[in-house]
């Protein structure tokens, strides 16, 4: 079977559940973060320290 006839549902299937639980592990991320904001959460100043290899 050629690449045209192929069935993909599966693979998106496979890889819309990948990226939702990607995005939720995000958003996770985010509202800890946000809770957490009293603390020193900000971290961009390393950013600047970073070697650029």
């Amino acid at each position: 079977m050629g690449r045209a006839k192929n069935e993909i549902t599966s693979f998106i299937e496979y890889f819309c559940i990948g990226m939702a639980k990607s995005f939720e592990s995000v958003r996770k991320n985010i509202v800890s973060n946000l809770q957490n904001k009293g603390e020193e959460s900000d971290k961009s100043d390393l950013l600047y320290h970073l070697d650029e290899r």
